[in-house]
Order: structure tokens, then C-alpha cells, then sequence
């Protein structure tokens, strides 16, 4: 049986890339410590447990409607807005 994916999503404290700020964090994984793994990996200071477990949602939100469920990192430099862009980065 394969494992299942979860979501999460949060805002970024920060965060820049490439010298923009990184305003929310999406994340795919197959458990909160994948999670952290990947933020981890993604160049993400803060991605404890802790922080996925306190500050971030079980969801991804209309901003990801479209984007399929992969294991991964996605970004948004915008925050909530019907103009966001969600770049993957891992």
C-alpha cells in the first residue's frame, strides 16, 4: 500500500530567495517529520516540528487549486491574493 501524502501551508518567517521574500510556504509530505525534512532541505531555517506542529494548517488552500499533490516545497513571494504565483523550489 502506498504511503499518503499530506499538505501543509504556512507564512514564512524570514525567508528571502533570490532576494525576494518568501511570503507562504507549501509543503507536500508523508509525515510532519517529512515535512520538516523537506523545509530542511529546501533552505528553510525554521522548519521544526515545532513550528509545522504550532504555526502551519493540515491544508493547502485555493491558492494551490490546480497544482498536483507531489512530495515537495512551493512558495509564494505575495501572500493571499488572487495574484499569486507559486513557484516549486524542491
Amino acid at each position: 500500500m502506498a504511503k499518503k501524502l499530506n499538505r501543509w501551508n504556512g507564512r514564512a518567517t524570514d525567508w528571502a530567495i533570490n532576494n525576494k521574500k518568501v511570503q507562504r510556504i507549501y509543503i507536500g509530505a508523508f509525515s510532519r517529520a517529512d515535512a520538516s525534512r523537506a523545509l530542511k532541505e529546501a533552505g528553510y531555517l525554521y522548519g521544526t516540528d515545532s513550528e509545522l506542529k504550532n504555526y502551519f494548517s493540515e491544508c493547502w488552500g485555493n491558492s494551490m487549486d490546480g497544482i498536483n499533490l507531489d512530495r515537495g516545497v512551493w512558495v509564494s513571494f505575495s501572500g493571499h491574493s488572487s495574484k499569486e504565483v507559486i513557484e516549486r523550489i524542491l
